[in-house]
């Protein structure tokens, strides 16, 4: 008689309930999802694993008589995917290749999931290399009996008979389980065992060091060795060599044409040309010089002629790297790369300089709430041009001089055969020495046209008009007077600022340079009767255009009670001190005016180059200025290195110690900046100060080349991207 049921309570039920769903979830689990069954992944990324005795490599006797069968699950898994692969087109593994995706197993063995072949795949071309310093051994420690053993650190050496350590990167540690794997065991064992099974692993810690060396002398260890061997080599040399080089031959395609395109657009930004035409159409002449420029190439390059016959003219959705927007990406990534260059050279400089063309005082303030430590060095070259326009102002006898010799230039350039008279540039102001040195040396030369124009019957009398008024302007002795005066002073300012616009020029050469200008003019303010002699001898003149004329009488107020009287000069004392005289202390003043703030950067600096004759005392005051200025940069040692560092200019060449360039390479190359770091530092950062923006203006005039009346639509940010390639062309071609 069977036993009477009996009926368990609600609860009872209810746990038995919970028990069963989990079962049933852990089953799921373990089961392969449906989307599994699908392919997803490369045939670059299956292979057939099919281990049999034939194709195992005899290492021992007793390994030569294990057959080992495949079919486990893991080998099973991994064929039938293989084969599935070989089965399909090959028309769609292009199309394969470029939508698989794989996804990167945890790196914790015990969350792989072996059941995927896309991360067996994975694991096998990225084995995991354990590191060690990222285990934290105190958290391994397990129970055993009384006692607490943690991993020990260097089970993940093996040490050979002769005292070598060889490294065992098979095994894996995982913090999940506190449980050692074996790599090699894990996807290709048959049978899972502690160092195999994921949801196990090997935690004995007692006999660790034993048990490890025992399964790495194993053979089911030895087998999967070799199937992982076998595998790799497969993958690399057998199954995908047609189709890897299917790949590399179609990506070596496309990298040809973009190299060809590439240096396509940076032909056309160095020299700051137009890109696009009315139409982006092959063979079309208005399809603009981008274009027009693969197409020239095509002619004598069968490779890109191939291609634009083959994708040219075919419209959107077909591919050919050549379209405008292609262009417009690789000219932005272009411009990106350059500047990333520059930060990377900027950074690892340290120090740097900005030349900026704006108003000096809203950039100068914003600047400065960013660094402290930042100076700010007026252009000389600008300056310099300043000073001669200044001056020239400063008499109505200097302005009309000028204007003279523009009126000249433009009306001789429209005679054909006239002399040639060099253009007057309005922001050069030196640039009015080769204007005054055409007018001089061809004075006689050009009065002579002057006089055969306006004396000719066939010419039209406004013309001859304008020839004769040149003709009476230039014959009087002023202008010649002016002409003889400004000729000195213009070609030494000429040859100061081609001094002051190269590029390894420093402070201290700036200084030197006004100096010796300053005291020229100051010599030649008692030249007046030489320049004199040189205007009559010029112009045929004895007198000055007031000396015949009529002079002009001032009628006297009966009211007026003044007791002084204006003091009026005549003849040459006129042309000295209402024009001449003002002129040379316009100079001498604006010179001076110009001098101050270099000279207040040379009073932080200069004393360096004059180290030889400054007292102990003044260096350790000048020095512990700059230290205070620069309190993140240099060291409270700098008065002591310069101390030390004077002895050794004396064995420096006068060359050497002439500008702080020189004498920085010099402590660089005699290997001096170890035993001076703070004197190297801050010669440095004397050297970046730029004493002029010669070179930054050359930059910006390349902004109306590159945006002109013709590419008016070009937006803001293509704009920059073409100034940056244009601007700095040299970087684009190291690059």
């Amino acid at each position: 008689m069977s036993a009477k049921r009996i009926k368990l309570s609600g609860s009872e039920y209810r746990k038995k309930a919970i028990e069963k769903n989990k079962k049933y979830k852990d089953v799921i689990e373990q089961c392969q999802k449906l989307d599994g069954f699908f392919k997803k992944t490369s045939p670059l990324n299956v292979e057939i694993e099919n281990v049999n005795t034939q194709t195992i490599i005899n290492v021992d006797e007793s390994v030569d008589n294990c057959i080992v069968q495949s079919c486990d699950k893991t080998d099973s898994l991994l064929e039938n995917v293989e084969n599935n692969c070989l089965k399909d087109n090959s028309n769609n593994y292009d199309k394969l290749l470029f939508e698989s995706s794989v996804t990167i197993p945890s790196s914790d063995p015990a969350e792989w999931n072996l059941t995927s072949p896309e991360i067996i795949n994975y694991l096998l071309k990225n084995p995991p290399f354990e590191n060690r310093d990222h285990i934290d051994f105190k958290n391994t420690k397990r129970l055993y009996g009384k006692q607490l053993r943690k991993l020990p650190s260097n089970i993940f050496e093996r040490r050979l008979l002769n005292g070598e350590c060889k490294n065992r990167s098979w095994l894996l540690y995982s913090k999940s389980k506190n449980a050692l794997f074996c790599f090699q065991c894990l996807i290709f064992a048959t049978k899972k065992q502690v160092f195999s099974d994921p949801s196990v692993g090997f935690t004995n810690w007692q006999k660790c060091h034993h048990l490890v060396a025992e399964h790495e002398k194993s053979l089911s260890h030895s087998t999967c060795v070799r199937k992982w061997f076998l595998r790799t080599t497969k993958n690399t040399e057998v199954i995908d060599n047609a189709l890897q080089e299917q790949v590399n031959n179609e990506i070596n395609y496309w990298k040809n044409v973009l190299h060809r395109v590439v240096s396509t657009i940076q032909f056309l930004s160095e020299r700051g040309l137009a890109f696009r035409g009315e139409n982006e159409n092959f063979n079309s002449k208005h399809n603009g010089n981008y274009l027009g420029c693969l197409e020239l190439i095509s002619k004598f390059d069968p490779f890109l002629g191939n291609h634009i016959s083959n994708h040219g003219n075919k419209g959107r959705g077909n591919v050919s790297y050549l379209s405008s927007t292609i262009c417009d990406e690789f000219i932005s990534l272009m411009s990106k790369t350059v500047i990333d260059n520059i930060v990377i050279q900027i950074k690892k400089s340290k120090y740097f300089s900005i030349i900026v063309d704006s108003t000096p005082d809203n950039t100068k303030a914003r600047i400065k709430r960013i660094s402290k430590q930042a100076l700010f060095v007026p252009c000389a070259a600008h300056s310099l041009n300043l000073v001669g326009s200044n001056a020239a102002e400063a008499t109505s006898e200097g302005t009309r001089s000028t204007s003279r010799w523009e009126l000249l230039e433009k009306y001789l350039n429209k005679i054909e055969g006239s002399l040639s008279i060099k253009n007057l540039c309005k922001t050069r102001w030196s640039s009015r020495y080769d204007v005054c040195k055409s007018l001089n040396i061809g004075y006689k030369e050009i009065i002579n046209v002057l006089e055969v124009i306006y004396s000719d019957k066939n010419q039209r009398p406004a013309v001859c008009h304008e020839a004769k008024s040149i003709y009476k302007k230039m014959s009087t002795l002023e202008f010649s007077f002016m002409l003889c005066m400004w000729y000195p002073i213009l070609k030494r300012f000429e040859a100061t600022s081609k001094a002051l616009q190269l590029e390894n020029i420093d402070l201290s050469n700036v200084i030197s340079l006004y100096i010796s200008l300053r005291d020229y003019i100051e010599e030649i303010r008692n030249s007046f009767y030489t320049f004199l002699e040189e205007a009559k001898s010029l112009s045929g003149c004895e007198t000055f255009v007031w000396e015949s004329s009529r002079k002009k009488i001032r009628p006297v107020l009966l009211d007026d009670d003044t007791n002084t009287l204006d003091v009026i000069f005549m003849g040459s004392e006129k042309m000295k001190n209402e024009t001449f005289l003002i002129i040379i202390d316009k100079l001498i003043f604006e010179l001076n005016r110009r001098m101050e703030s270099y000279n207040e950067l040379n009073n932080k600096f200069g004393f360096i180059l004059n180290i030889e004759n400054e007292s102990l005392d003044n260096i350790r005051k000048k020095s512990s200025n700059l230290v205070e200025f620069y309190n993140i940069d240099l060291e409270s040692d700098l008065g002591e290195e310069l101390i030390q560092f004077k002895s050794i200019m004396t064995n420096i060449s006068v060359e050497n110690k002439k500008s702080f360039i020189a004498l920085h390479k010099t402590l660089i190359t005699s290997s001096l900046e170890a035993s001076f770091p703070n004197i190297e530092i801050i010669l440095r950062i004397i050297c970046i100060l730029p004493s002029s923006n010669a070179s930054g203006e050359r930059s910006f005039s390349v902004l109306k080349r590159i945006k002109n009346f013709l590419r008016s639509s070009l937006d803001q940010e293509k704009m920059s991207d073409l100034s940056i390639l244009c601007i700095e062309s040299e970087i684009v071609r190291e690059i």
